[in-house]
């Protein structure tokens, strides 16, 4: 989830081939999070419209039950079977056709490895094994929209809520409470946990903390030359 469907296809915090992109893609299909470019598009919006009413989680806007899951799967609600995706955040994904057409069948990629987990370890490994991890791996990335925002008036470092930055950077009404949980350790060590951070630097493909993703799959993948590009500590507007 963090390098395919995060840093990848929502920030492109780096670059790769078309084929690349293609094994990216199943990945991100493979974390049980639905569509990735629904995905994507979801998390733009987010940043552009960090906690206020445009934003599709927000705790602060929304009660925490509709920001953990509420959203995706309340009636109607933003998932990928209710208002579906924000194509006006997709314009740089959606000219590859072969990921306009994966989204049709994102469900495939961890259905097949259900189905081998089934007739080669038997039902209990397929159920508590891969289809259970699938749903916990899924409940715990959608509670980190809920604790990663909070209530309260602090600002800065890293609790953003500098107003000034965030109208520059897409948040018009300066409300965005995106915080850093540094002590957090499953955050941590998947470069996730300095969430305020983030906001600011949201193209950065190195993180603060641990960042196992890093460290594991993305340096390794760079040294091998199929992911290229500066980690780019600048802030801007997610497009």
């Amino acid at each position: 989830m963090s390098v395919c469907l995060h840093r990848y296809f929502s920030h492109k915090g780096f670059k790769c081939g078309r084929g690349m992109q293609i094994l990216l893609y199943i990945g991100g299909c493979m974390a049980s999070q639905g569509p990735p470019l629904w995905w994507a598009s979801k998390h733009r919006r987010h940043h552009n419209h960090c906690d206020t009413a445009k934003d599709p989680h927000s705790p602060v806007v929304f009660s925490h039950f509709y920001a953990w899951t509420g959203w995706v799967y309340g009636f109607g609600a933003e998932g990928p079977f209710g208002s579906g995706h924000d194509e006006e955040y997709l314009s740089d994904h959606l000219k590859f056709p072969e990921l306009a057409f994966g989204e049709n069948i994102y469900w495939l990629p961890p259905f097949l490895s259900h189905v081998v987990t089934y007739f080669k370890y038997g039902p209990a490994h397929a159920v508590y094994v891969s289809l259970m991890s699938a749903v916990l791996c899924m409940l715990l990335t959608l509670y980190f929209n809920v604790a990663f925002h909070s209530h309260g008036d602090d600002g800065d470092e890293h609790g953003v809520v500098d107003k000034a930055r965030a109208k520059l950077f897409a948040n018009p009404t300066g409300t965005c409470r995106a915080r850093d949980i540094p002590f957090d350790p499953l955050s941590n060590i998947f470069g996730e946990a300095h969430h305020g951070w983030h906001h600011k630097f949201p193209l950065a493909y190195k993180r603060p903390g641990i960042d196992a993703p890093y460290w594991l799959f993305i340096l390794p993948l760079k040294t091998a030359g199929l992911l290229w590009g500066e980690n780019r500590m600048t802030e801007t507007k997610v497009k």
